[in-house]
């Protein structure tokens, strides 16, 4: 039997750009896993990954980084000694290097490979266009801003469920990040987009790095039509190309 392993994540509650990773993790390694939250310190004798999310920061001596990113690059209070097989983005690549932590030259989200290791959800396209607020917003906000003109997605409602609801929808806009990735994966046009100005857009611009040549800012709700928001998912669909970050993180798997 493998021996068990601790995948490290953010949060304190089910939202999918953290929970995705320990589902990754169990579907790809074939041996136990357990999730450690925040700081917690792993097991003794047990190696952490840092799979999804902007979970750097709390990264243990040891720790391996595959498909994580930083979340605050003023934030030089990082572990040096970590083993990184394939960071999120070119911001967090850069930054690692500046501090002395050595890094392969590609990089991409674990959770554009999501869709090939846990099933790919069928593609039902009940919903024109699908939108889903950061997991700190109410999403009674957006519901009284589109009505029923849009699909509002909780991204906090479960790995399957958020992955199913993404597929049900045409396009995606989305104020959370792995609202947009996972649409990437799934080849469905997405927007970033916001109710207020984003608290930490660099983790964006760090995704974004790994998938296109192109900078996007968020499009402000309540300051465009549903209409707009197709054609900015539309439009920058034109430019994301996601086939060599999937290559990169497959290449790099720690579980092969």
């Amino acid at each position: 039997m493998r021996p068990k392993i601790a995948v490290r994540i953010s949060g304190h509650n089910n939202n999918f750009g953290d929970v995705v990773g320990s589902a990754i993790a169990r579907s790809l390694y074939g041996g136990p896993v357990i999730e450690i939250r925040g700081r917690c310190p792993p097991p003794v004798g047990t190696r952490t990954y840092l799979v999804a999310g902007s979970t750097i920061r709390k990264a243990n001596r040891g720790a391996v980084i595959w498909g994580a990113g930083v979340l605050d690059f003023t934030d030089k209070n990082i572990e040096r000694r970590l083993d990184v097989l394939c960071c999120r983005g070119k911001l967090t690549k850069h930054f690692l290097e500046g501090l002395g932590i050595g890094c392969p030259e590609r990089t991409g989200d674990s959770v554009l490979i999501a869709p090939d290791v846990l099933g790919y959800p069928e593609k039902t396209r009940e919903h024109r266009l699908g939108v889903i607020p950061h997991s700190n917003e109410n999403a009674d906000s957006y519901r009284s801003v589109f009505g029923d003109a849009a699909y509002v997605i909780d991204i906090c409602s479960g790995v399957r469920e958020v992955m199913s609801a993404v597929a049900s929808c045409e396009y995606i806009a989305s104020a959370a990040l792995h609202g947009i990735v996972i649409a990437d994966a799934m080849k469905i046009p997405a927007a970033w987009c916001c109710l207020r100005e984003p608290r930490w857009p660099a983790k964006y611009d760090d995704y974004f790095s790994s998938v296109s040549t192109e900078t996007w800012r968020p499009i402000r709700i309540g300051s465009c039509s549903t209409d707009s928001l197709v054609d900015a998912a539309v439009n920058r669909a034109k430019t994301v190309f996601v086939e060599d970050a999937k290559d990169a993180l497959l290449k790099s798997c720690p579980w092969r």
